[in-house]
């Protein structure tokens, strides 16, 4: 087993911000092609990744485990969901296993002040002032300037692809079982 993708792309999967997640990805994925030298980066994205009839739980599980990197767009809803903790924290494990190197990247698309103090206290790129989520907004004079965040943000992924640990089989992978009423999931570890 080896890494299949170079990152990860981790948000809350919603009707409301999919149209704005697909557009960034689409950006993305070209400057990260520019910075990779014109090779086109391999991500894992679950609109994408994962075919019909798929057993999708145990492909997030593999596309974590073979996924050098992690870009999660960041929203209060983010943290309440059982599968996007699963894959912060997954690589949050990680990152401590590899003596504190850099495998998340951030992306704050709300406030941030309802995070929790682990999400708070990285660094994160804002685009707050570009989470517009009508589709009339990447055709605005105003997605010029999320295209200039996203070339910046390039050049930190690429660095993060290319200095990315060796691949380990046994990378960890962290899971929530939601409990009944339970404002918060619990965690598992495999």
């Amino acid at each position: 087993m080896a890494y299949e993708y170079d990152f990860f792309l981790s948000y809350k999967n919603n009707n409301v911000t999919n149209y704005w997640v697909s557009k960034f990805v689409e950006n993305l994925e070209y400057w990260l092609t520019q910075e990779l030298g014109g090779k086109p980066p391999r991500f894992f994205f679950d609109k994408e990744s994962i075919e019909t009839g798929s057993k999708w739980p145990s492909k997030l599980q593999e596309g974590i485990k073979t996924s050098k990197c992690l870009i999660c767009i960041w929203t209060p809803e983010y943290f309440r969901s059982k599968w996007c903790l699963s894959e912060w924290e997954s690589f949050m494990e990680r990152e401590k296993q590899k003596d504190g190197a850099e495998l998340i990247i951030p992306v704050r698309f709300h406030d941030g002040e309802s995070f929790p103090i682990e999400a708070q206290n990285r660094q994160s790129l804002d685009v707050r002032d570009f989470n517009y989520t009508v589709k009339s907004f990447w055709d605005g004079e105003k997605a010029e300037g999320l295209e200039d965040l996203i070339k910046k943000l390039s050049l930190d992924i690429s660095r993060v692809i290319k200095s990315a640990p060796i691949f380990e089989p046994n990378f960890p992978i962290i899971i929530h079982q939601e409990e009944p009423d339970a404002p918060y999931p619990t965690s598992l570890r495999l």
